[in-house]
């Protein structure tokens, strides 16, 4: 990946743009998305669900996968 290009982690579909790559994950799979996030500079979450309590714990799933990979020590 070029040095300028960014990583970005997207959780839906989406078009595709010049310099950005693509990751996928499941938000209700936590190991799911920790794959999705390795080397990944910035995330764009959007949800719509069956219930709020599925999109709570999708969002809080999102968020711990990106602490757990990106935001960890090195």
């Amino acid at each position: 990946m070029a040095a300028d290009a960014q990583r970005l982690a997207v959780f839906g579909h989406t078009r595709t743009h010049a310099g950005v790559s693509y990751s996928y994950g499941d938000m209700t799979d936590y190991r799911s998305l920790l794959d999705a996030m390795e080397d990944v500079d910035r995330v764009i979450f959007a949800a719509d669900a069956e219930s709020e309590d599925e999109e709570l714990t999708g969002l809080s799933h999102v968020l711990r996968s990106f602490q757990d990979t990106v935001l960890r020590p090195s």
